[in-house]
């Protein structure tokens, strides 16, 4: 796996985008249930996507303040997700709002709206993984 680069607030402006896609397995699934206290772990996919997508963009030392997501259609195990987070704001105190929109394989919106993130304020790279 390559190496994970973050995106510094002063580096972040406003329109810029990245895309992740990610399948989701039974092992997701049985994790967000888990998580979710024995509700489907499916349900909660569109959540986990959000903030694990924010853990690459802007990427590693990026804080979680909020969310305010829509959940517009289910997500389940062999789904691809496709998850488009974009800087709609820039807030003083580091504090970045980006616009959050999730498709499935077959282009269907499954979750949209906002995540508020702390950028981190420095450069950060992580090793990737073998």
């Amino acid at each position: 796996m390559p190496p994970l680069e973050n995106h510094p607030y002063d580096e972040l402006t406003i329109g810029q985008a990245r895309t992740i896609a990610r399948d989701i397995t039974r092992r997701d699934a049985g994790l967000l249930a888990v998580a979710a206290g024995g509700a489907d772990g499916a349900g909660w996919a569109g959540l986990a996507l959000a903030m694990a997508s924010a853990a690459r963009f802007p990427g590693p030392g990026t804080v979680p303040l909020g969310t305010e997501l829509n959940f517009a259609a289910p997500v389940a195990v062999g789904d691809t997700i496709a998850t488009c987070l974009t800087v709609r704001e820039k807030r003083p105190l580091y504090v970045v709002v980006l616009d959050c929109v999730a498709v499935n394989q077959k282009d269907e919106l499954v979750v949209s709206g906002t995540f508020t993130v702390r950028a981190p304020l420095e450069k950060r790279r992580l090793a990737g993984r073998a």
